[in-house]
């Protein structure tokens, strides 16, 4: 049996909760450790396995912001809510991830492609 699944998958999905500005230095940090980054803090060397002082060694105006997995799935059900119009069977894997069949919904919006382009514009 042929199966596909179409995956949306954000790594750094606790960052984007935050709500912070596209161009702020922003990481998540767990246990003295960076476990998400933003784009700009990844400019400024800020890696995920970072430990704390180094981060804001390479980055000095670092905004450090505690995990807080209730605000993550919070606003990714959200996200998830936007791509409830293309399937019912939506899979949550975590905040940042889902994953559905795409069978149905491929033969619907005209195939593969043209269902990812879509989901991609609705969630960006």
């Amino acid at each position: 049996m042929n199966v596909r699944t179409l995956v949306v998958l954000c790594p750094d999905w606790p960052v984007i909760a935050t709500a912070a500005s596209a161009d702020e230095a922003v990481a998540v940090i767990a246990a003295n450790r960076v476990t998400a980054t933003s784009p700009a803090a990844r400019a400024e060397g800020v890696e995920v396995g970072l430990r704390r002082r180094d981060a804001q060694r390479r980055c000095p105006g670092l905004h450090i912001v505690d995990p807080d997995p209730d605000r993550d799935a919070r606003v990714f059900a959200s996200i998830a809510s936007l791509v409830d119009q293309f399937t019912p069977r939506v899979e949550l894997s975590s905040p940042g991830s889902l994953a559905f069949p795409t069978l149905g919904p491929s033969r619907y919006f005209g195939g593969d492609d043209p269902l990812a382009r879509l989901v991609a514009s609705e969630i960006d």
